[in-house]
């Protein structure tokens, strides 16, 4: 779904014990026993006696670490114990390059939970505890961060991890708000203006942070919640970099749809806090300060918004999100109205936020594609929705959440504000932007909602009176910006017959003025010929067969010097330069001549007396020997042919390949053709390709410039050029020639069959291209019925199935009787349906559907592959052959449908009054719970698939199951969509709902079940809806658990209470220490007078009785202490320089030594 959009979080990464490790787990037994005896050699000459000598223990440790990186397995056959009695001394050492090497060593050792333990048991949280809440050497943070990160990929490891940990991370993370001492990457500081927004190892670290804090939200919600990460997160989600906000959104938006993690987000309420960039404008102020901000919200919640989760999110407490964000449209701030209209037109996939491609953000996704591409030239990210196919899986998704969008802004009230934005016309870039936007609206509206939703809301009585200024322009966006193609086309042939119609009927004078202007007569001088004369000349009365003979008895001279001038042996109109000269004499439009020759040719062909004198001037068989020259097998030969290619991209010479076009277009000029032998050169020319590609440029040319509408001998000349043919004629052939013709009627079963045999090409390159254009072809509703031709032809289905676009041609065979009854015959059938289940069983499909969402809703982040069509299934139900085929594997079908039973009846069996974390633990067994919420997501994908086929309805009816049940599965849809925990589910469940209402069986039964179907042949899909939604109730809100921040613990201890004004005057040393333990407490306080007075009198004791702050027992509760409270990290700082960490943590491991 469109929600899986994840980062790289530590659930998507295999364990280390879990990989295959090939160098280690085939190495020889000796070679095994000799790295163990090196480890252990190695292990064995570190010493604390050697910590002075720096250079050499971190050489050892490099070997050490060297040799577990080599050899993974190694972990597993060493005794951790024997390990930590040799480094242990490194983490009390106050060097922090050896701190940072023993996190390293350990990092590489953990080989399981019980490694692990044996760590913690050690006091190595206390020690991680300690490095992330001191000044420190960078590498000494990133160790320890790795290791936390190691520990997270342990099976379960993350459950050893404490929540002072996790405080100590949420401390560090946000420290870039506090005046404290930063870290330094060398022994000499950074300065304190690196944070979250600075770039280098340091922005790195923090940003690393931040993630490491989302991956632990999603593997343990409680822990962060309790560490105080979830107070961070959102924090960050609002404030920080939109590259580190965009994390946080994903983890939460992935959290969202678990039922026991959104009550730690209050149902979801607590990140409403993203539309508060909105709420700082003011009215009236057009500065752009808020600009940046505001779009990088606009940008999160466009990618919550465009996923089922999050736009139910947005949909709680009466769609308060929503009603929010709208509210902003109110205001008087053009700016903020423009960013909120580019938003609303993003989500409703109208057009993608015109400013994004441009931002930074634009840039992050570029370099993102680029390192995440596989291919060595990754195409760049789109920024603009591709268009949507009629009657595909991908249009009916599309179409479900733009109509359930369009209602929820309807029921806010959409209308009536963009309608005072219209009004006021203020912003005239706000005022066209709300104009196009209505104008969706009203369209959508029509065609995705039942009229009962719409038409008082948007066509009713308003208390917004429309103005007529706004009328008009709503009008003028609905009407049509451009005149039809086709309309274009017959507007233009009835001009011209109109023009010629009006030029024919000339009386005596103006024909011999006409003629008189043309020159022709008495100029032999081309140069000095009128053209446009003669186009008039030719265009109009000459078309008249009395006028012609007229000419030829009074005139013949115009006719025999028009016709000398183009013979090519004349050298005079071959030899014309194709490009304008300034050459005094020259013509300033050379190519007007072809244009105008080409007239009077087509004049001569109207009619048997043009005909006859054509056939016999001098200019036929002077064409066919400039063809002679250029064919191979004619005998004829020249040294500069007339159609050779320089002179065909130079001259006018590429004049005659349009001449005999010409002829091509009518039976009277193909007879002249091969009266002269034209045909027969053009193939010998054609042929000849095979081995020379020099007339390539001729080729090309010819074959465009004929005309195939009849059935002549020049459909063999284009026959040949695809199968007798250099590779480049055929892919020219293809890509320029081919497409034209088949969308003729006359030409289409003539390509078609063209096409079949193609299919047989050598060149792989061939058939890709003829199966994307038969493809192409029929997958134009027009064209869907006539698909019955290409199956007659019995195409090769082994051609087509190694394509992607082939397979889908298949895939309409199924849709007809005569394609289902051919595939069946030669197997493709049943091996199509054996691949469909494998495919269900990998949760390929299901991939396959979730990487076409990201790709429709998020082009930009280029993370799926392009739009497919509909399952195999959904076409094997099209016909009553491929039903009973199916019943043959009913109960494949019903294994299906009882799976979405007993798994939908545990996600509708929370108990309201219980806490949701509790009935989490019930639902699924941890090692299943993801394995079974994929194989329902997939099954109700399928589900959908086989309920939108024009036969599947009738095998969902109970009746045909082997079970016995009494609720049809439609009802079980409806109460997941109703009352699901997982919200995805219930977004799905929407999806498959409009999917039943596509036949008749579907639409009873929920007319049944009070939903409301609509259907839209024109745009092939269907919908349903809640008939409450049309009184604007849409999700009951969750009760949602109230969560204490400490959980069921209490604050640690029960330290002494006392004034804090009061002096410090403790009798002995056990009062001391709880009077130490309450002031640390008072540093938490909000309250900065008595942070500083706790502070100081904590100064004063250790200045007084230092020897408190060496007890082991009273570091110990203070760690507890952090672990419990809430401290900021410079508090921290202060806190741990009281103590002389570094001794009491070496007298911890002797402690631990004795025991």
């Amino acid at each position: 779904t469109m929600e899986d959009l994840s980062i790289s979080s530590v659930e998507g990464t295999k364990p280390s014990y879990l990989v295959s490790d090939n160098d280690s787990s085939t190495i020889r037994a000796s070679d095994w026993e000799k790295v163990t005896w090196e480890f252990s050699d190695i292990l064995q000459s570190i010493s604390s006696k050697e910590k002075e000598s720096l250079p050499v223990v971190l050489t050892k440790a490099q070997q050490l670490v060297q040799l577990l990186a080599d050899h993974p397995l190694l972990k597993h056959e060493i005794v951790i114990a024997n390990v930590l009695a040799r480094i242990l001394f490194m983490l009390y050492d106050p060097k922090p390059l050896l701190r940072s090497t023993a996190y390293r060593i350990l990092r590489h050792t953990l080989a399981g939970r019980e490694t692990v333990a044996q760590l913690v048991q050690h006091k190595l949280l206390v020690s991680l505890t300690v490095s992330l809440s001191t000044p420190t050497l960078l590498i000494e943070c990133e160790e320890a961060l790795k290791l936390i990160r190691a520990i997270m990929d342990v099976p379960e490891g993350l459950s050893l991890l404490s929540v002072g940990v996790i405080k100590a991370l949420v401390a560090l993370t946000e420290r870039e708000t506090e005046e404290s001492p930063p870290l330094s990457t060398d022994a000499r500081s950074i300065k304190p203006s690196n944070s979250l927004t600075s770039t280098g190892a340091l922005s790195l670290f923090y940003r690393l942070c931040v993630e490491t804090l989302c991956e632990l939200l999603l593997l343990n919600p409680p822990l962060v919640f309790q560490g105080g990460g979830f107070r961070l997160l959102i924090s960050l989600s609002v404030s920080a970099p939109t590259e580190v906000s965009f994390t946080c959104i994903l983890a939460f938006l992935t959290l969202l749809d678990h039922p026991d993690a959104r009550s730690f987000l209050r149902g979801g309420s607590d990140l409403d806090c993203l539309l508060s960039a909105f709420n700082l404008f003011e009215d009236n102020d057009e500065t752009s300060k808020l600009h940046r901000r505001a779009m990088d919200s606009a940008f999160l919640i466009s990618i919550l918004m465009k996923s089922w989760t999050g736009l139910l999110f947005f949909c709680h407490d009466n769609f308060a999100g929503f009603r929010l964000l709208l509210m902003n449209l109110k205001r008087k701030n053009a700016k903020l109205h423009a960013i909120i209209l580019d938003l609303l037109m993003d989500v409703l996939r109208l057009k993608m936020l015109p400013w994004l491609e441009a931002s930074r953000l634009g840039a992050l996704m570029k370099r993102f594609t680029t390192l995440i591409s596989p291919a060595e030239t990754p195409a760049p990210p789109k920024f603009e929705y591709a268009p949507v196919l009629l009657g595909t899986t991908a249009g009916q998704i599309v179409a479900h959440y733009q109509g359930l969008l369009l209602k929820i802004l309807i029921i806010c009230d959409i209308r009536l504000l963009l309608l005072g934005i219209i009004n006021d016309a203020r912003d005239p870039d706000s005022c066209d932007k709300a104009t196009v936007l209505i104008t969706h609206i009203f369209e959508m509206a029509v065609n995705y909602l039942p009229v009962e939703f719409y038409q008082d809301c948007l066509f009713g009585s308003s208390s917004e009176p429309i103005s007529p200024s706004c009328i008009s322009k709503i009008n003028a966006a609905i009407a049509a910006p451009e005149i039809a193609a086709a309309k274009k086309v017959s507007v233009r042939n009835s001009v011209r017959e109109m023009t010629l119609a009006h030029r024919a009927n000339l009386d005596d004078g103006a024909f011999k003025a006409l003629l008189s202007n043309a020159k022709t007569l008495h100029l032999k001088d081309y140069t000095e010929w009128n053209w446009v004369s003669l186009s008039q000349l030719f265009l109009g009365p000459m078309r008249l067969p009395r006028r012609f003979a007229e000419v030829q008895e009074k005139y013949p001279k115009l006719l025999k010097a028009f016709l000398s001038f183009l013979r090519p042996f004349k050298y005079r109109f071959g030899q014309i330069p194709i490009v304008s000269s300034e050459r005094r004499g020259a013509l300033k439009n050379p190519k007007v001549v072809i244009f105008v020759a080409s007239q009077l040719l087509e004049l001569l062909l109207t009619f048997d007396e043009g005909a006859q004198f054509l056939a016999s001037n001098k200019l036929m068989p002077q064409l066919a020997e400039i063809l002679a020259q250029v064919d191979p097998t004619s005998g004829i030969t020249s040294r500069d042919p007339i159609l050779s290619e320089w002179r065909l991209k130079s001259t006018l010479s590429i004049g005659y390949v349009r001449f005999i076009g010409v002829f091509s277009n009518s039976l009277r000029g193909v007879k002249i053709l091969e009266q002269w032998q034209l045909v027969h050169l053009m193939n010998g020319i054609v042929e000849g390709s095979v081995l020379d590609e020099q007339h390539n440029h001729l080729i090309f040319n010819l074959l465009s410039n004929l005309n195939y509408s009849v059935d002549s001998p020049l459909r063999l000349l284009l026959q040949k050029s695809l199968s007798v043919s250099n590779l480049r004629i055929k892919l020219f052939v293809l890509d320029q020639i081919l497409p034209t013709l088949v969308v003729k009627p006359e030409c289409e079963n003539f390509v078609i069959d063209l096409l079949v045999c193609l299919l047989f090409d050598e060149h792989d390159d061939v058939v890709l291209r003829t199966i994307i254009l038969l493809h192409d072809f029929y997958t134009q509703e027009d064209n869907a019925a006539k698909i019955d031709y290409f199956i007659d032809a019995q195409p090769s289905v082994t051609a087509l199935e190694r394509s992607e676009y082939g397979a889908l041609l298949l895939l309409k065979f199924c849709k007809r009787t005569r394609g289902f009854e051919y595939l069946l015959r030669i197997g493709y059938i049943d091996s199509k349906f054996k691949e469909s289940v494998e495919q269900l069983l990998s949760f390929e499909y299901l991939d396959h559907i979730e990487g076409s969402l990201r790709c429709l809703f998020y082009p930009h982040l280029n993370l799926g592959p392009q739009q497919r069509d509909r399952h195999f299934f959904h076409y094997l139900l099209s016909t009553e052959e491929g039903v009973a085929y199916f019943k043959q594997h009913q109960r494949f079908l019903d294994s299906i449908l009882q799976n979405i039973r007993s798994l939908a009846v545990k996600l509708l069996s929370v108990d309201r009054n219980e806490e949701i974390p509790q009935v989490a633990k019930k639902m699924f067994p941890a090692e299943e719970h993801s394995h079974s919420m994929k194989q329902l997501k997939q099954n109700m994908w399928i589900l959908g698939e086989i309920a939108a086929a024009e036969y599947g309805f009738q095998l969902l009816d109970p009746s045909y199951s082997i079970f016995i049940s009494e609720k049809h599965i439609a009802e079980v849809i409806v109460a997941v969509f109703k009352t699901g925990t997982h919200w995805q589910f219930r977004g799905l469940a929407f999806y498959i709902l409009g999917a039943m209402s596509s036949t008749e069986e579907g639409v009873e039964i929920l007319d049944e079940l009070n939903w409301i179907s609509v259907k839209s042949p024109s745009l092939a899909i269907s919908l349903a809806y809640p008939a409450s939604m049309g009184q604007g109730k849409f999700m009951e809100d969750e009760k949602v658990v109230a969560r204490n921040v400490l959980g069921s613990e209490q604050s640690p201890g029960a330290p002494v209470q006392f004034d804090i004004d009061e002096e410090v005057n403790f009798e002995n040393h056990e009062e001391t220490v709880e009077g130490v333990l309450s002031l640390l407490n008072c540093l938490s306080s909000i309250l900065g007078r008595i942070e500083r007075k706790a502070r100081s009198k904590l100064l004063k004791i250790k200045g007084e009785v230092p020897h408190v702050f060496s007890d082991v027992s009273l570091f110990l509760r203070v760690v507890d202490l952090l672990e419990r409270g809430s401290f900021k990290y410079r508090i921290r700082v202060f806190i741990f320089s009281l103590f002389d960490t570094l001794a009491i943590l070496s007298e911890l491991v002797k402690r631990r030594r004795k025991n």
